[in-house]
């Protein structure tokens, strides 16, 4: 029987397996010595590599400038839109030209919300893409899409209204499966060590793309018209495929350039938890899924906190321009202020969630605090805001609201890696599908209720999101868990069992299971 191995050049010898699984989810033909490597007493290389050079920081940074990519090409319509449907001050009136397009409030609560309807519908099979072909590919191939589709927005925006909101829908169907892409990633290339920081890598790059569209777009549209600030999305996308394509791989175990010490490292601190680097599980446990009060949990957490941000990120920049000054520079300016300050805080948050289970806090406690901190503080600043009138006061609570918001990340994006990382693929599609759903609804109900010179109206959409904030994040806490499910546990055995029934045609004779696992 061969066997595939692969050592990275001028180094000593670690058996690496190049894929322990076919592209339809069947054991490969070395699935059996693979197996019975995993039983041979080794000693884990637990000591952490060096950052520099470190290839799993590289796709840390990567996956970040994804999130970016991700965000723009969401979000740039929130600000494109000021310029587009009204007349700020600093910016010369557009009413006979061909950039001005008179919609109406419903017709941009549409415009706004129509990049999520696609990913409510595309989340599972999304989530089974990621399981058949693996996170690296369908990043790939959906970054190039939706980034191609950003460019041709704005000549659809100008001609036909129906035709724009179908390449908006279609952007947000290829960006789908971004979360289950990356966290499929992660369960092959982060340690448990690194875990949390690792998983709020897209959540950082949606929030630095949140304030760097937001105060890019500012100037782009100071100087030039709001088509552009689709083109360079677009673009921008697209260049990133092609580093995505030429630099990375779905696992450690083919890349080719990884260091001896940081493939041992990932190697020996997943593998005997969760299989094969290259492993794919035979069968998604639909019925264990569904009947987990921990799932469902997780999912309408999630469900509160799309319901926050989408209101947040799509009515942001108009909310400033109503309360201060209806200028095009200061609404960029203001906006992007409390973006920077949230993805900071959201990373310092996931160092210190690690370093809190590393020195042995519970685990799920520990995700349970964050959410209640990244939840209570928003859903009280959003009540503060419908007693005041004070400009100043809202601002600041507006500013709070972003950022003790990314607490919530550290719970939302790590717990499905911390309770199936053998399936988390699947079940983060399953809990994007709650998180889209919120972000498509939240924005079209504001738009119902929004009188934007009418300051009451806005403090109807306050009471409501701050409710079902506060609704979803009581029920995640009253059912939450972040161990790993019995489910979810990898299981050599069972492996080897539906192992030897799939190959049940081929096998000539029976072999006991124990026999495998004698040399």
């Amino acid at each position: 029987m061969s066997e595939n191995t692969h050592k990275p050049s001028g180094q000593s010898t670690l058996p690496f397996r190049q894929e322990a699984f076919d592209w339809d989810g069947r054991p490969s033909i070395d699935l059996l010595e693979e197996r019975k490597r995993l039983l041979r007493p080794r000693k884990a290389n637990s000591r952490l590599p060096s950052y520099c050079c470190s290839v799993r920081y590289f796709m840390f940074f990567m996956v970040i400038f994804c999130g970016i990519i991700t965000m723009a090409t969401k979000i740039n319509l929130s600000m494109t839109i000021v310029t587009m449907t009204y007349h700020p001050n600093d910016i010369p009136p557009l009413e006979n030209s061909i950039y001005f397009l008179n919609w109406t409030s419903t017709q941009q609560g549409i415009a706004l919300s129509a990049v999520h309807y696609g990913q409510i519908v595309m989340q599972l099979p999304g989530g089974w893409l990621v399981t058949r072909i693996g996170g690296w590919k369908v990043l790939l191939i959906g970054i190039f899409l939706s980034s191609l589709s950003t460019i041709f927005q704005p000549l659809a925006a100008m001609y036909n209204f129906t035709l724009f909101v179908v390449l908006r829908v279609f952007a947000g169907l290829c960006q789908t499966p971004f979360h289950a892409a990356v966290n499929d990633l992660w369960s092959r290339w982060a340690s448990p060590q690194e875990i949390t920081r690792f998983s709020v890598a897209p959540a950082i790059g949606e929030t630095i793309g949140s304030f760097m569209t937001i105060y890019f777009s500012g100037y782009v549209l100071y100087y030039f018209s709001w088509p552009t600030v689709f083109y360079i999305c677009g673009a921008t996308g697209i260049i990133w495929t092609m580093i995505w394509c030429m630099f990375f791989t779905n696992s450690p175990s083919i890349h080719t350039f990884i260091s001896y010490d940081e493939a041992e490292y990932i190697q020996t601190t997943i593998e005997d938890k969760q299989g094969p680097l290259g492993y794919q599980p035979y069968k998604i446990p639909w019925s264990s899924i569904l009947c987990s009060r921990p799932i469902w949990a997780l999912a309408l957490g999630s469900f509160g906190l799309g319901w926050l941000n989408s209101m947040l990120i799509a009515y942001f920049p108009i909310l400033f321009y109503i309360l201060y000054d209806k200028k095009i520079y200061s609404i960029g300016l203001l906006s992007c202020i409390p973006f920077f300050l949230h993805a900071v805080f959201m990373l310092l948050f996931s160092i210190l969630a690690d370093k809190l289970i590393q020195n042995h806090f519970s685990k799920t406690a520990t995700r349970n605090a964050f959410l209640l901190l990244g939840s209570i503080v928003p859903a009280g600043s959003l009540m503060l805001m419908t007693y005041s009138s004070d400009q100043g006061i809202l601002i600041t609570a507006l500013y709070l609201i972003v950022i003790i918001e990314a607490a919530m990340y550290c719970t939302i994006m790590a717990n499905p890696l911390d309770i199936a990382p053998i399936h988390v693929g699947i079940i983060t599609a399953f809990i994007d599908i709650f998180s889209s759903l919120a972000s498509a609804i939240s924005p079209l109900i504001a738009g119902f209720i929004i009188e934007p010179e009418n300051i009451r109206s806005w403090h109807t959409v306050f009471y409501e999101v701050g409710a079902v904030l506060t609704a979803c994040s009581l029920i995640y806490l009253m059912y939450s868990s972040a161990e790993i499910q019995p489910w979810a546990i990898y299981s050599l055995s069972k492996d080897l069992t539906i192992y030897r029934t799939l190959n049940s045609d081929e096998e000539t004779e029976e072999t006991p299971i124990s026999s495998i696992f004698n040399d």
